[in-house]
Parts: C-alpha cells; sequence; structure tokens
C-alpha cells in the first residue's frame, strides 16, 4: 500500500509552518475580460461561457493596477475552493502605451 505525501511545509524562524509557494499558488488559471473596476483594486471578470469572477490584483502585478481597465484581457487563476473569485496574474496589453512606438 502506496502513502500519500502530505503537503511540504517549511518553517519559518519563529516555527510557525506554511506552505510552499507552489501549492499556495495552485489553482485553475483561465482567461478573461474586464468588465467593471471596482473599490479596492477588484474587478469584475468574464471568463469562458459567460461566468463572472471577482479577482483581485496579485502582488506582482500591484503597480500596473491603474492601468486594468474595462475591456482588457487578463489571466486570471481561480481559488479552487470557490470559483467564483480569483487573482489577476497576468496583463494582456492590447491597447497601444502612450509615449512608446
Amino acid at each position: 500500500m502506496e502513502l500519500q505525501h502530505a503537503p511540504r511545509f517549511f518553517f519559518h524562524s519563529r516555527g510557525v509552518a506554511s506552505m510552499t509557494k507552489t501549492e499556495k499558488e495552485a489553482g485553475v488559471g483561465v482567461e478573461g475580460k474586464v468588465i467593471e473596476r471596482m473599490r479596492n483594486a477588484r474587478f469584475r471578470i468574464q471568463i469562458m461561457h459567460g461566468h463572472v469572477v471577482m479577482a483581485y490584483v496579485a502582488g506582482k502585478i500591484r503597480h500596473q493596477a491603474g492601468k486594468i481597465l474595462e475591456g482588457d484581457t487578463v489571466g486570471v487563476l481561480l481559488s479552487e475552493y470557490d470559483l467564483t473569485q480569483g487573482r489577476i496574474v497576468y496583463l494582456m496589453n492590447s491597447r497601444p502605451q502612450p509615449g512608446r512606438r
């Protein structure tokens, strides 16, 4: 009988266990279109088949949150526990940047 491996944990200096980064970011990746900007860098995103999810901006692209506008295409990582919430992890710029040629 084979044992299933438990999630990998590592310990901080204070002895608190936490999950590794790869397991923390596990989820379903989809592309969607921004249909509404909301407060606190949250967005309403329409993904395939007309499903609408609420998404917030990931830390790595938080400085680009002001550049995300309605109609933009974004990459969303959906939570594996609640498929109505997600995190914007990629911005696909389809419009020209001002000042660039």
